[in-house]
């Protein structure tokens, strides 16, 4: 199971409140909509660029 940091998810959300655009960079075998959905349940809002290594050709 994956738990979010409520300290650090609201961190997001307020830097991207203020017009940050923060990176998430994910060094998984999640897929790309995977990533954005656990994101998306543990409560960020913020905008933000997402970055998956599993859908990169490069091993």
């Amino acid at each position: 199971m994956i738990l979010a940091k409520d300290e650090m998810v609201d961190l997001f959300n307020e830097l991207g409140s203020h017009g940050h655009v923060l990176w998430v960079i994910s060094d998984t075998y999640y897929s790309r909509e995977q990533v954005g959905l656990m994101l998306r349940k543990a409560g960020v809002t913020g905008a933000y660029r997402l970055l998956v290594s599993s859908v990169l050709s490069q091993k």
